[in-house]
């Protein structure tokens, strides 16, 4: 009988990546990871058979894609995660040309729709769903349009993660000077009306089959997060929202959707309405807290690879937390100005309920060495001034 095929699980210096070795491991599935650096937290889990460095998607597409095709010629069936979006439009564009290795992923239309937030707004609007009213300017001298949002506005760009380029202006008279700073390095970005803070905001991950049906569901809420303004949550805990869960299946769908995605909603206190803010088409950081609850995606995902299909989960752990200590959590502490009126508390380290993105009794030594990746990068100045800077508020 023939073995059972490997996953190669890329972009593994991410916390996510840790989850997915684990999630796969346990289940007996051999797991390889890559990455652009050695220097990889993940790479030291007892269930990775193979750590390999290979170009960085970012800027190697093709020679990243032809280090995958060279892999899968030696390893019969490759099952392939991308867990960034560069690596999954490099992947997705060269599917073709990739013969050997399973791709449980939605078609490049799909993802090209899914990484563009503008594509993505427009086709939820055309479904009924709530989104922020916004404009894309053709440059910084067509700027009507976006003047005539209601500000405070955001201008952003069309593709990226967390809060990367992210700009919030107060101000209408700002917002040439913002638009032009956002765009010199994020080519003609949106510019979207801002939902106000004091809603929920909710993360909806649901995992389709190869024939696009939606067989697993989850859903977390956002306790907190660093930037404060905007950016990856620090702490989550999961819940229950039928509704956002129909919401997201149905522009997934329409998407023509196979394998993993999480959509964001935000809720707006002015009238309660839940607006699609976007979708994420791969793993995100609060993957653990999925399998922490019940809900194994990438065990699920696997059985999707290879054959079409996973059994149905929609029932899972109710009010379960999972928490990014460090740096996440921490840098959310120094920079609340209510740091020690926070609840949870962030003192709170040890409940039944709470558990941890990268730390697990039965592999350790991920944990340890992800606290030796952190304190490698404290001692850059570039990676404070990035952890400063990656949300840019404008002064009123």
């Amino acid at each position: 009988m023939p073995a059972a095929p490997a996953v190669l699980l890329t972009d593994a210096r991410w916390r996510k990546a840790i989850s997915a070795v684990r999630a796969l491991g346990r289940r007996g599935v051999r797991v390889l990871t890559c990455d652009a650096t050695r220097l990889v937290a993940a790479a030291v889990s007892r269930y990775v058979e193979r750590h390999l460095v290979l170009p960085a998607p970012a800027r190697d597409p093709e020679g990243f894609v032809a280090a995958v095709a060279r892999l899968a010629e030696g390893e019969r069936g490759l099952v392939c995660f991308p867990l960034e979006d560069p690596t999954l439009a490099a992947l997705s564009a060269a599917r073709d040309r990739l013969p050997g290795v399973v791709l449980p992923i939605a078609p490049h239309e799909a993802i090209t729709v899914a990484l563009d937030k503008h594509a993505t707004a427009e086709r939820a609007a055309a479904l009924g769903l709530a989104v922020p009213r916004s404009a894309l300017p053709a440059g910084p001298e067509d700027l009507g349009g976006a003047l005539a949002l209601d500000f405070p506005v955001v201008v952003k760009p069309r593709r990226g993660w967390g809060a990367q380029g992210v700009t919030v202006v107060e101000r209408p008279q700002a917002l040439a000077a913002a638009y032009r700073r956002v765009a010199a390095v994020f080519p003609r970005p949106l510019v979207q009306e801002r939902v106000p803070p004091g809603g929920e905001a909710h993360g909806v991950s649901c995992l389709f089959n190869a024939r696009g049906a939606l067989r697993a569901a989850f859903v977390h809420r956002r306790l907190r997060e660093y930037p404060l303004g905007g950016g990856p949550s620090t702490l989550r805990v999961s819940v229950e929202r039928p509704d956002l869960v129909e919401r997201s299946a149905r522009l997934l769908s329409a998407l023509g959707w196979i394998g993993f995605a999480m959509v964001e909603w935000k809720t707006d206190p002015r009238d309660g309405a839940a607006r699609l803010l976007e979708v994420n088409p791969r793993f995100v950081g609060s993957l653990e807290l999925a399998v922490r609850s019940g809900v194994d995606f990438p065990s699920l995902l696997y059985q999707v690879a290879v054959a079409g299909d996973c059994p149905e989960v929609r029932r899972y752990k109710v009010g379960q937390l999972c928490r990014w200590l460090l740096p996440g959590d921490l840098l959310h502490f120094l920079a609340n100005p209510a740091r020690f009126r926070l609840e949870p508390s962030f003192f709170r380290f040890r409940a039944p309920d709470l558990a941890y993105d990268d730390w697990a009794r039965d592999d350790p030594l991920p944990s340890l060495a992800q606290v030796g990746v952190v304190a490698l990068a404290a001692l850059r100045p570039s990676m404070w001034r990035y952890a400063r800077t990656r949300a840019t508020r404008l002064p009123p």
